[in-house]
């Protein structure tokens, strides 16, 4: 069985082969997403990445373990020996936020702290989660700024 470090260089030796791609990557949509995970998860399997905005500069490559607080050593391990790589930080765990920040996706402007969260049940979908966010900004309700959505619960944080 390879040891955890020889996984990590290993991991790192992908990523700079791979540079161009990363700097090219904006969502988990896109194939190369789910080919990087796997890469990641060869180091250990509970650990995620996420990244900041292709327009960032410099990109961060953010690991996490998805709360798995015996995986934090690893994650902490596997940023420490990150390569310098030109245009990219490495992060390790980044703390909850809070609610005092703002958000915009989608030319809506999120704020944590006036936002509320409805669960939603369906007759037609009963195995389903569902949730409905919104805001109150002090402005009138904004159709655009509610959100809902129905998912398989087997699918989070898939």
């Amino acid at each position: 069985m390879a040891s955890a470090n020889s996984k990590i260089d290993a991991f790192w030796k992908w990523f700079v082969a791979h540079q161009s791609k990363f700097n090219k990557l904006s969502n988990p949509d896109q194939p190369f997403w789910d080919l990087a995970l796997d890469q990641l998860k060869k180091v250990d399997e509970r650990l995620w990445f996420e990244l900041s905005s292709i327009d960032s500069v410099p990109r961060e490559f953010i690991v996490t373990a998805e709360g798995h607080v015996e995986a934090f050593p690893i994650a902490e391990a596997l940023v420490s020996l990150a390569p310098r790589t030109d245009g990219w930080v490495f992060v390790a765990l980044t703390l909850p936020m809070g609610f005092g920040f703002t958000t915009k996706y989608e030319g809506v402007l999120y704020e944590p702290s006036c936002m509320w969260f409805l669960p939603l049940e369906s007759s037609s979908r009963p195995h389903d989660f569902g949730m409905r966010v919104g805001g109150d900004s002090g402005e009138a309700e904004r159709p655009e700024g509610i959100r809902t959505a129905f998912r398989d619960p087997n699918t989070i944080g898939a």
